[in-house]
């Protein structure tokens, strides 16, 4: 599924702020307001400046119509200032009455920003991504790169809808057909899993290698990783419901060279190594000894080959 305009609201309203303006949001922080476009789409960026100085991530909030971000912006600069830092993959959840009035508007996810054309944007600075309704607990159970996907694919665009519209509907339900609904899940910040031709890589940050080490189940469970999108991925598999193949959002004209997954499923006790595409992620059918070398390589921090078949997995470490 290629990249294509976005089918939300059409020119935006008049702004809240004028063009190129500088907003003060307090603690020596202002916000940078960018008007661009997003395909056919009028669009208003807002993008912090300052946070490094409390060795957080710049923030970026992109608007479609007349709305505000500002006062949760200044809510999320006084919590910087505080030493409350997020990453990408974490939420900032809001109560009632929700954001820009709305009370199912339940908060937002991080996810690492991507070029947007006409809006400069600081290295490392993280995209906030509004959840609706049933979104926030189905991203916080399995992933947001689960929820992300489905809304890229709704509004066919690479890698997601970054754009807020007071109007949007949630794209997910409760979930009950998943296979992860019976087994345990971690999350490791910015881990991620592709397919490269025949090659399925697992890569996870070193960072988070302790916490892994600790968290492994017994080895005769099943235990799947919820992973972030790629850095270099072209591609992202997406799932819903009765889906009955596999399918993708992706960038225009490209030919999925790296197939970004939202999973990795280890499945232990199984007479021969397998590695599949199973709803938006992949399916490891492991032997117990192949199992236990990619437990080994988690636990240890060292990078794991198991052939799979006609395929090859790869453990590594960034």
């Amino acid at each position: 599924m290629g990249r294509r305009a976005g089918t939300g609201p059409g020119p935006t309203a008049a702004l809240p702020y004028p063009a190129s303006m500088a907003i003060d949001l307090g603690h020596g922080v202002a916000a940078n307001v960018y008007p661009h476009q997003l395909g056919a789409l009028a669009c208003t960026s807002y993008v912090t400046d300052g946070l490094g100085a409390f060795d957080h991530p710049e923030l970026v909030m992109t608007m479609a119509g007349a709305l505000d971000p500002t006062p949760f912006l200044r809510v999320l600069v006084d919590f910087a200032q505080q030493g409350r830092v997020v990453e990408e993959g974490q939420f900032a959840e809001v109560g009632p009455p929700g954001m820009f009035g709305r009370e199912d508007f339940c908060g937002v996810t991080y996810q690492r920003a991507w070029p947007m054309h006409d809006v400069p944007l600081p290295d490392g600075a993280l995209a906030m991504i509004v959840l609706v309704g049933p979104e926030m607990e189905v991203a916080k159970r399995y992933g947001p790169l689960r929820v992300l996907a489905r809304l890229g694919s709704a509004h066919r665009f690479f890698p997601t809808a970054v754009w807020c519209d007071v109007n949007r509907a949630p794209v997910c339900a409760e979930e009950s057909q998943t296979v992860l609904a019976s087994v345990p899940i971690g999350r490791f910040g910015v881990s991620s899993v592709v397919a490269r031709g025949y090659d399925v890589v697992l890569s996870m940050p070193r960072s988070e290698q302790p916490m892994i080490a600790s968290n492994m189940p017994p080895a005769e469970i099943p235990v799947a990783l919820t992973m972030s999108l790629a850095h270099d991925a072209d591609s992202c598999l997406v799932w819903s419901a009765g889906q009955q193949a596999a399918e993708a959002i992706s960038l225009p004209d490209t030919a999925g060279a790296c197939l970004s997954g939202c999973f990795v499923l280890f499945v232990p006790g199984q007479t021969a190594d397998e590695c599949n595409i199973l709803e938006d992620g992949f399916v490891c059918m492991l032997t117990d000894q192949s199992w236990q070398r990619i437990r080994t390589g988690l636990a240890a921090g060292t990078p794991v080959t198991v052939p799979c078949g006609p395929r090859t997995l790869e453990l590594v470490w960034t």
